[in-house]
């Protein structure tokens, strides 16, 4: 079975088989390139965001409940104590190609909201047993950092637990970990500044890499789109004297 037509001195004549892979294909690529297109503007967004919030003032934080993605990378004060009785290690977090934690310590305010504090990066050690000694003064203080929310994290089955605190962990997932701890956590992550007394070594990153590589990977899948097509053309398409 072929599909064939005449467009005025030439004739198109292709097989259902190589046209079939073709309906299939382009549109995937198309799809794909669009994907990239969207992660792209996100980044644009995020580095737009990131540049607003670096000049607004540290805001003081008694209310919490904040909306989250208004309020990413907007610098804040809190006023609360650490939970230092259950820590959170984030397990195979790489720093100056050394493996290690994020110490994640949930800080708590008197009327009771928790949000999680990411105070850095600890390394690992030679014996994966021996976990690092993360302890912090539980007296209330003030913290300031910059507010962050993680995105969704890639879950290879159900969150496991060892036993004992800190307690390690592979993702972030807000429910799980407010029902381990007791109390429930606020949905984003306070980033300690750098110069303080509780902080490891910083690891974060706001933006990790920009829209540059996502506009090169949507030029690839759009290149390969054309090719697809302009082969399938041209390997189809005869003069009409040849056929007949």
């Amino acid at each position: 079975m072929r599909i064939a037509f005449n467009i005025g001195a030439r004739r198109f004549s292709a097989h259902w088989l190589p046209t079939l892979l073709v309906c299939l294909v382009v549109p995937i690529m198309l799809v794909l390139a669009h994907w990239q297109y969207t992660r792209a503007q996100e980044k644009v967004h995020l580095q737009q965001a990131f540049s607003q919030q670096m000049e607004r003032p540290t805001d003081r934080l008694e209310d919490w409940n904040v909306a989250p993605q208004r309020w990413h990378f907007r610098p804040v004060e809190l006023r609360g104590r650490f939970d230092t009785e259950q820590q959170f290690l984030l397990d195979n977090r790489m720093h100056d190609q050394r493996a290690g934690y994020v110490v994640l310590s949930p800080f708590r305010h008197r009327s009771g909201q928790a949000v999680l504090v990411r105070r850095g990066w600890v390394p690992r050690g030679g014996d994966r047993n021996a976990l690092p000694s993360v302890g912090v003064a539980t007296a209330e203080r003030v913290v300031t950092g910059r507010v962050s929310v993680p995105g969704k994290p890639f879950k290879l089955g159900e969150m496991t637990y060892e036993q004992g605190w800190p307690l390690r962990v592979q993702y972030m997932d807000y429910e799980a970990m407010s029902e381990r701890l007791g109390y429930e956590l606020m949905p984003w992550v306070l980033v300690l500044d750098e110069d303080d007394s509780s902080a490891y070594a910083s690891d974060w990153q706001p933006i990790v890499e920009g829209p540059a590589q996502n506009y090169s990977y949507m030029g690839q899948w759009l290149a390969m789109a054309s090719a697809v097509l302009i082969l399938y053309f041209y390997l189809n398409f005869h003069r009409r004297e040849q056929d007949e």
